[in-house]
């Protein structure tokens, strides 16, 4: 018979009930969508009979780079049922009126450099995007209408000249078009402005959820259980101490391979180095790289030396930083001549547990200063569960816009506090880098090794005590 685990969890503080177990997030095969499954939190002992009148449902929250967050609330109400659909959702806006959006509203100003720029309003609720899965930005003029009403009741159809769905600005075409279909030159219908009866309206697609499903996602969610206590409040689970549940991991990992996890971990904390990872961005406000320097028109490659997106193309850039072990080096450094001067070239191959999730250009930050640029990332994988992540990193120039990405630093999450008498023995099959560490009192927070850190024995008087760095030294030490 195989021997059934046990992992200890720390305790949810009492007056919280406990988050909802067994979270699996599927693909339910369509575009644009991800099924979550949960076990009914009202089935937990814990969260019936001492605190809780009734359980009314669960909180889901979503965090579109990391499972450290930021994480932001999906459902409106609290999910009653046992499963929740996350997908793409666009909104039809019919009819907008835009008569006060106009931003120019006299169509014969510079009609004859700038014709299509004279009359321009923007939509009260934008992006504008097409109503498909991707969320993909209006290429086709004719998914927009806009149509507009004179003194004489009579509605008709104004030509759509320019439309930068990002910020919802429209512009419509003021000057005589060649019709590619006729072949002749046609005046557009224009509204007049100046006349207090003339209303505009604008018939467009908003997008109201965006779910994405390309590149290497790091889409990740936690759930929250909501009950109504004794006192008739409700109170919901705090968020940091429910789970970060991976939209990539197919299957839950048994003791077995918890176990290899646990000793890779051993073997990287034994003799790793303790580096920090900046997370890149790919989904986020896109940046216009700096007034005056938009994106260009023709490629959409944001500026290499922006300060506001770093190269990302994505405002802010980067997440983090995000502690991370990684074996020592075992390769040259080589001082090569180049045409800008000695330049440093010095490239390894690394591999870490499958927390953080990693992917290509995250930023890697030793202790020393030095930056590293992360190259593909090779996942080892169990039954479609992540065990290690194996990657490439490569020594970059302190000239690079890369170190000018600052650290900020990380807001740690507050743990269970530890209770001698009364720890709660479970079997689960999370992951053992997401259990927190049980620390003592009531908002103690897991110490990083990355953080100016100096060990101090309290059975060693200060004359004959050896410091180190790092808390692996003082235990191996002493």
């Amino acid at each position: 018979m195989p021997r059934r685990e046990k992992v200890i969890w720390p305790d949810i503080p009492n007056g919280y009930p406990h988050p909802p177990r067994n979270v699996i997030i599927t693909s339910p095969y369509t575009e644009g969508a991800l099924d979550i499954r949960w076990d009914n939190p009202a089935h937990i002992p814990e969260n019936v009979g001492t605190f809780f009148l009734n359980i009314f449902g669960v909180n889901i929250y979503r965090s579109r780079e990391s499972q450290f967050g930021p994480w932001e609330k999906i459902n409106d109400a609290p999910v009653g049922a046992l499963t929740f659909r996350d997908e793409t959702q666009h909104q039809l806006v019919l009819n907008e009126d835009v008569t006060g959006m106009f931003i120019s509203k006299d169509n014969q100003t510079d009609t004859e450099n700038d014709p299509n720029q004279t009359l321009t309003f923007t939509v009260k609720n934008p992006p504008i995007t097409q109503p498909n899965p991707r969320a993909n930005e209006v290429s086709d003029y004719s998914q927009v209408k806009v149509t507009f009403t004179d003194s004489s009741g009579e509605v008709k159809e104004a030509v759509v000249g320019n439309i930068d769905w990002l910020t919802g600005r429209i512009s419509l075409v003021t000057k005589a078009y060649l019709d590619a279909i006729s072949l002749r030159m046609v005046e557009p219908n224009i509204p007049d402005l100046n006349n207090p009866a003339t209303r505009v309206y604008c018939t467009y697609y908003r997008l109201e959820n965006f779910v994405d499903t390309t590149l290497d996602r790091r889409t990740h969610y936690k759930l929250t259980t909501v009950a109504e206590d004794k006192k008739g409040n409700f109170v919901e689970t705090p968020i940091e101490y429910a789970i970060a549940e991976d939209s990539l991991q197919f299957e839950k990992l048994d003791y077995m391979w918890r176990e290899a996890t646990r000793r890779n971990k051993w073997i990287l904390e034994q003799g790793g180095e303790r580096v920090k990872v900046m997370v890149r961005k790919w989904i986020g406000e896109p940046c216009k790289c700096e007034s005056g320097n938009p994106h260009s028109e023709v490629n959409n490659f944001p500026r290499h030396k922006c300060k506001v997106c770093f190269g990302t193309g994505v405002i802010g850039g980067y997440e983090g930083p995000f502690d991370l072990l990684i074996p020592p080096p075992d390769t040259e450094r080589q001082i090569n001549p180049t045409e800008r001067g000695l330049r440093l070239i010095y490239t390894y191959e690394c591999w870490t547990g499958p927390t953080p999730r990693l992917t290509e250009r995250d930023i890697l930050i030793k202790p020393n200063g030095e930056r590293y640029i992360l190259g593909p990332v090779s996942p080892v994988v169990v039954r479609g569960v992540m065990i290690q992540q194996s990657f490439s990193v490569q020594y970059v120039e302190v000239d690079d816009i890369i170190y000018k990405v600052p650290l900020g630093g990380k807001i740690q999450h507050p743990v269970a506090k530890k209770q001698e008498d009364k720890l709660k023995v479970l079997d689960t099959s999370a992951n053992p880098d997401a259990i927190p560490d049980p620390q003592i009192g009531k908002k103690a927070f897991r110490p990083s090794e990355l953080s100016p850190y100096i060990s101090d024995h309290c059975r060693k008087p200060p004359s004959l005590e050896q410091k180190g760095r790092t808390k692996t030294w003082e235990n191996i030490t002493y």
